[in-house]
């Protein structure tokens, strides 16, 4: 019997046929971990009976009383605004100075005095996070070359970004000897307008996304919320402010202790 022998491109061709197909059948997208927790607080919450991954949309299938039930789940996260108007996910611009603190303290922490911490003030977004990053180390090496001392402080502008720095007492219940406070230049402090930007912004996007589901079931919205200043009560106070068009047959929002609250 003779095979065709495979050519690099036939194994490609197919390769990619497979990992298509794969991933329309949902053979290859596990569930995050965020909406794996979801999952496990709705069924706890709903006394659901049965639940299966989803072909994506929905994430999950749920079994309630014998009915099939398909929901989809997303995350509120906090949101900061551009100069003219668009929206931002504020996690990641916040999240560039979080993570820039810990690699500082993992560059300079032998070589801070140890009777003394340094306390960062971070205001972001930045223009270029690169520039601003090497620019940061660079002036932060000479600052810390001195001889320092509690009480001595410096404000800078880096990259068209303000960086405060505070030489403080060592913080003896922490091995950090940097840490910082992030300033987002362009967060919202009205709590319930943010929590109507969000909301409107994630049904939007999943009510897009639901269309393609076929079958003739419920279709109910999730939503782990990620957006710590606000509770259920604030989000059902949002909904009942906006018009807004859905689809969906209920809509939970689920905390990070596990309380599954419904809002609509």
């Amino acid at each position: 019997m003779n095979r065709k022998k495979l050519t690099v491109f036939d194994f490609l061709y197919r390769s990619y046929n497979y990992c298509y197909l794969s991933r329309k059948l949902g053979l290859f997208m596990a569930l995050k971990s965020e909406e794996e927790f979801v999952k496990n607080c709705l069924v706890k919450a709903l006394c659901a009976t049965k639940a299966w991954k989803g072909e994506d949309p929905p994430d999950i299938y749920l079994e309630i009383n014998g009915e099939k039930i398909a929901v989809e789940i997303t995350m509120l996260s906090p949101v900061s605004f551009d100069e003219d108007g668009t929206i931002q996910n504020r996690n990641s611009q916040d999240y560039f100075g979080f993570n820039l603190c810990n690699d500082l303290n993992s560059s300079f922490k032998n070589e801070i005095p140890p009777n003394v911490d340094i306390h960062l003030g971070l205001y972001v977004p930045v223009e270029n996070g690169r520039k601003y990053k090497k620019e940061l180390y660079t002036y932060l090496r000479k600052f810390i070359s001195k001889d320092l001392k509690a009480g001595d402080k410096k404000e800078i502008r880096l990259s068209g970004s303000k960086v405060e720095i505070y030489v403080v007492p060592n913080r003896q219940y922490s091995d950090k000897k940097i840490v910082g406070a992030i300033v987002n230049k362009n967060s919202n402090a009205n709590i319930l307008s943010n929590a109507q930007v969000i909301l409107a912004e994630r049904i939007q996007d999943k009510v897009k996304k639901c269309k393609v589901i076929k079958q003739k079931v419920p279709i109910w919205l999730a939503l782990f919320n990620d957006y710590f200043l606000a509770d259920h009560e604030t989000y059902i106070q949002a909904l009942e402010t906006m018009n807004i068009a859905h689809n969906f047959d209920r809509i939970y929002v689920i905390m990070h202790h596990g309380l599954v609250h419904q809002i609509y």
